[in-house]
């Protein structure tokens, strides 16, 4: 169940709604970007969000075994702040993401959060590109420390290990 605030929960049981979805991008070298499938732009929680010209998305699929999630988002190049050259120099690769929804009516109503995670894998052709998101599960599938086992991790003689193979090695022909 996602949270919302009672306004926007009552919005969504309405017969009509008036909801927009964000798109909130935080890069790694601390660029924030707001992109919406609304057709203005509005600034949401002090963030301008631009309106796009669309992107097709994969379904938003979250399961319960902490596997990962992804989806994937398609979209053209149409904007100064999604540059091609950014999108090559890997610029986005890591960056933080989360997809939400508000009432663009009253903004007021605050949002509720669909996804959030991480973007993956970017393919760029011509002026589309395709960006893979991951959950936030992902950072669990990756190694980020070193692994404490009953065997010693360091190989033998490696800088690690600290034992000099140098008296233990012998040199010789064998006939």
């Amino acid at each position: 169940m996602k949270a919302a605030s009672t306004a926007l929960a009552a919005h969504i049981a309405g017969e009509t709604t008036t909801l927009a979805t964000c798109r909130k991008v935080t890069r790694r070298d601390g660029v924030i970007l707001g992109f919406t499938d609304h057709d203005n732009d509005f600034t949401f929680a002090s963030q301008l969000y631009q309106a796009s010209t669309g992107y097709t998305r994969s379904a938003i699929h979250t399961i319960g075994d902490l596997s990962v999630d992804n989806l994937d988002i398609e979209s053209a190049i149409n904007s100064d702040t999604l540059d091609a050259g950014d999108l090559r120099a890997g610029l986005w690769d890591g960056a933080e993401i989360e997809i939400f929804f508000v009432n663009w009516q009253d903004l007021t109503q605050g949002s509720i959060i669909l996804k959030r995670g991480t973007i993956g894998h970017v393919e760029l052709q011509d002026t589309i590109f395709k960006a893979e998101l991951r959950g936030m599960t992902q950072a669990l599938q990756q190694q980020i420390v070193e692994l404490y086992t009953p065997d010693c991790r360091a190989d033998l003689g490696d800088a690690r290990c600290k034992v000099d193979l140098t008296p233990l090695t012998v040199t010789g022909t064998v006939t």
